[in-house]
């Protein structure tokens, strides 16, 4: 608590907290509960984490294998918990943060700007909360249910980054700063991952029953 400056008045701040530490915690904890299930998964279920609904054995468990096995979906639900809650309220700071930078834009697209934006809020909220579905509803569970969400999760997933991409490239001056130009450089690396993904699974699932079938 406190007073601080801000574009040159003097409010009054309840709370301050570093968004860095916060990003820090909330990646680390899915990363921390997934490593945690896939080890004592593949240690002491190996049988049961690969094997799949199609009957057929897998190399190496998928995610959703290592996290819809007890005790490790405890684990893994309490960390996506702890994880998504934060995210929900980071989607409406990046709203109103591009909002705020809605001047970089030319003006005559601002309305097709403000459209790209609440299609990209509502992708992320989509994303996040499709998130929590299929830590929630587990392939053991109800596997058309989890599938199908999962799919959505995956579209989803792509679709925000590809806009927020554009509108974060939109929203930027003209010099770049050298953490925005890694960012940028990141983004781009690691788009095609999930999309190549997308595209990929049908063709895979396809060939699967195919051979099944034989």
């Amino acid at each position: 608590m406190g007073t601080k400056v801000i574009n040159g008045k003097a409010e009054d701040v309840l709370l301050s907290i570093n968004f860095r530490r916060i990003a820090i915690v909330t990646v680390s904890l899915p990363a921390f509960s997934l490593f945690y299930c896939f080890v004592t998964g593949i240690i002491f279920r190996f049988d049961e984490v690969n094997e799949t609904v199609c009957k057929a054995q897998n190399v190496v468990p998928s995610i959703s294998a290592v996290t819809g096995i007890t005790p490790q979906a405890y684990v893994w639900r309490i960390c996506i918990a702890l994880h998504c809650a934060p995210r929900f309220a980071v989607g409406f700071m990046y709203y109103n943060y591009y909002k705020a930078r809605m001047h970089l834009v030319s003006k005559k697209y601002h309305g097709l700007f403000l459209q790209l934006l609440r299609f990209n809020f509502w992708f992320y909220t989509i994303e996040n909360s499709c998130l929590v579905g299929v830590t929630y509803i587990s392939n053991k569970e109800n596997y058309p249910v989890h599938e199908k969400i999962f799919v959505v999760f995956m579209v989803m997933c792509c679709c925000y980054m590809l806009l927020n991409t554009i509108i974060y490239k939109w929203t930027r001056s003209e010099t770049w700063s050298d953490v925005h130009s890694a960012t940028s450089q990141h983004v781009n690396m690691l788009l095609p991952i999930p999309t190549w993904h997308i595209i990929s699974a049908p063709t895979t699932n396809f060939r699967t029953i195919q051979n099944l079938q034989i």
